[in-house]
């Protein structure tokens, strides 16, 4: 009988785990190197990955947001002034659900491909070609995952803060949307 595998292992095959505090390994053949200030350009782009990070939802998340724009719409219609709320909750839901649905590269991989620089690259611009080239070297080295969340929480300033905002509002709009969705469905059943 064949030995099952060990699903705690430290590394399976095709797995490269780098340790947290590297600071240059080789990925498909290409060096790549820290650095630990940004142009204007890459900061720019830093900005607009962080939003993506805020936004970026899951399946949990999505469900949260619904139940919360079923609850704002039963408070609609009983007068209270929230409509406003409703129309942003529904805006976000179209933005997370649309980047959720389309198979771009997750937004922390993006934010440390402006970090991580190959020899010889312009440091003045940073195209998605050129993000999604070394996404696909680091796809392709089989590096595991871990690295870059890693290296975005101790490296990239600000990606803890933004990370923590954008969990702490999912968790307190999954707690205030199961409240007011069990709110909207009694209330709902005792006017049928």
């Amino acid at each position: 009988m064949a030995a099952q595998p060990d699903l705690n292992e430290a590394t399976w095959p095709g797995l490269k785990k780098l340790p947290p505090d590297t600071r240059e390994f080789t990925a498909n053949g290409k060096r790549y190197r820290v650095i630990g200030s940004l142009p204007v350009s890459r900061y720019e782009d830093f900005e607009l990955f962080q939003l993506e990070v805020a936004i970026g939802r899951s399946f949990e998340a999505i469900q949260q947001s619904i139940n919360n724009a079923y609850s704002l719409c039963n408070r609609v219609v009983r007068g209270d002034e929230v409509f406003a709320d409703l129309a942003i909750v529904l805006r976000d839901l179209s933005i997370g659900a649309t980047l959720a649905g389309t198979r771009t590269p997750h937004a922390v991989l993006k934010m440390c491909a402006l970090f991580l620089v190959r020899d010889e690259e312009d440091l003045r611009h940073c195209p998605n070609e050129l993000i999604e080239d070394k996404i696909n070297d680091w796809r392709t080295e089989g590096i595991d995952m871990g690295y870059f969340f890693t290296f975005a929480l101790l490296t990239i300033p600000g990606f803890l803060a933004a990370y923590r905002s954008a969990s702490r509002a999912t968790s307190s709009g999954e707690e205030r949307g199961v409240k007011q969705g069990a709110q909207s469905t009694s209330s709902s059943a005792s006017n049928e």
